[in-house]
């Protein structure tokens, strides 16, 4: 028995993994945890670099880790690529130039340190640009960089730090919901910035799938919803994605233009092609394929029957006359 070509299709998607965007944290746990162990790194570390190769541990493999691992931590931020700078006897806060106690001062590996409370409001910033686009302290925060992995705010003889601030720092500082917040966005992060996952585009559905080979291209997620899983539209076979986008902006640009002629003209009332109005007086004379009908653009009756003027229609004034009443 001949098979459905959609059957056929989406047998060879057995390699596809569904998760739920709740178990997303737990899947990539357990991904940085395998290569916590491999590369004898910390949690931390190992995320950096993940998140470093856009999670793509193959491509991680492959890269120059194992023969120059110095250089591949400086690129990941990981290492700083200035020298550490000398703590300075004052013990003054750069950024709000309070002067501090050593107790009051935090910094990471980079050397720079700064004052516990410049820290909380900046990894706090951060998070509330994350989700608002907006910073409601005098902080500075790099709008550009808004992404999840950011950087150290310290800076050595005007350059500004490399080193990425890790997961368990940032989590020192943030409290309650922001700290959900946080979360929420290493999933997101991890996710949108991953070509093997996508989120399942049919509303509503909380699923996530995974095509670790990037083989199969039609998907069918637990909501039974199908789709590409390259483009993410809805099943395009045998087009291809771009074939698809193109059709796609084709059919939105033509939507615009229908828009346009349903706002802006009316129908002949014997031919019923679109007329444009743009200036002069109600009497209108359709020129389209020599109809040639003439009526009134207010109420669309034949001119030769039209009550009223050329600049005002009886009928069309005792219509609103019924409505205002």
């Amino acid at each position: 028995m001949d098979l459905p070509i959609n059957f056929r299709r989406l047998k060879s998607q057995s390699s596809m993994i569904f998760i739920k965007f709740d178990d997303i944290k737990r899947v990539l746990d357990k991904k940085v945890e395998e290569l916590e162990e491999l590369l004898l790194l910390t949690y931390d570390e190992a995320l950096i670099l993940f998140h470093h190769f856009n999670w793509n541990r193959d491509k991680l493999e492959n890269s120059d880790w194992f023969t120059n691992q110095e250089k591949i931590c400086r690129k990941a931020g990981l290492l700083p690529i200035d020298e550490t700078p000398n703590a300075e006897a004052s013990h003054d806060c750069p950024v709000c130039l309070g002067e501090c106690s050593p107790e009051d001062l935090d910094g990471l590996k980079c050397g720079h340190k700064i004052c516990k409370f410049c820290w909380s409001s900046f990894i706090n910033e951060k998070v509330r640009i994350i989700f608002f686009g907006i910073s409601l302290t005098i902080i500075k925060v790099n709008l550009k960089e808004n992404e999840f992995f950011w950087r150290c705010p310290g800076n050595t003889n005007g350059k500004n730090c490399n080193l990425i601030v890790p997961n368990a720092f940032n989590r020192k500082y943030l409290k309650g919901e922001n700290e959900s917040k946080y979360m929420r966005k290493l999933c997101i992060s991890y996710v949108e910035e991953n070509k093997a996952i996508r989120y399942c585009p049919a509303p509503d559905c909380m699923y996530c799938i995974e095509n670790p080979s990037l083989t199969s291209r039609t998907i069918q997620c637990r909501c039974s919803n199908i789709f590409c899983f390259r483009c993410g539209r809805e099943d395009h076979y045998p087009c291809n994605c771009e074939i698809a986008g193109n059709w796609q902006s084709k059919n939105i640009q033509e939507s615009e233009n229908t828009k346009w002629v349903d706002v802006y003209t009316k129908k002949c009332p014997k031919c019923r092609n679109p007329i444009e109005k743009n200036l002069g007086c109600n009497h209108m004379t359709c020129k389209h394929s020599g109809c040639n009908f003439e009526f009134c653009w207010l109420c669309l009756d034949d001119w030769k029957t039209h009550q009223g003027s050329h600049y005002k229609c009886n009928k069309f004034e005792s219509l609103n006359e019924v409505k205002r009443i």
